[in-house]
């Protein structure tokens, strides 16, 4: 007779993660139109995989004024929320305890009081809220 195998896996298509899914979408040197796909993949992958936020590692660019990538996310995001694909954004030099957005998100997703770069002033990435 075989013996049944227990285990105590959850099927992770219904779970809510908790945390923060990492991109780093500045892997690879992409262009503006790749690195915008990219985002929209991960999007969608995040929302599958049942992630609440994601933490973009886009870069600042070599210029010291912010990179082309980093720069078209205001307008490529704010397209976002409007379309209903995230709720909303934390720019890295916003994400910080006194930031109003941030104060609000952590409310809601408490995991992002424990990051790392939550108050480091950190040019280089964006938090997407889903």
């Amino acid at each position: 007779m075989a013996r049944r195998r227990v285990t105590n896996r959850t099927d992770l298509t219904q779970k809510k993660r908790s945390g923060m899914k990492i991109c780093n979408i500045e892997r690879g040197l992409p262009t503006v139109s790749q690195a915008q796909h990219r985002i929209e993949e991960e999007i969608e992958a995040a929302r599958f995989g049942g992630w609440t936020c994601i933490k973009l590692i886009h870069g600042y660019g070599s210029s010291g004024k912010g990179g082309q990538i980093k720069n078209s996310l205001p307008t490529f995001l704010n397209a976002q929320m409007r379309k209903g694909k995230i709720r909303d954004y934390i720019r890295g030099e916003d994400f910080s305890i006194f930031d109003s957005i941030t104060q609000r998100a952590m409310l809601r997703y408490p995991d992002l009081s424990g990051d790392p770069d939550l108050g480091q002033c950190n040019y280089g990435i964006t938090i997407l809220l889903l």
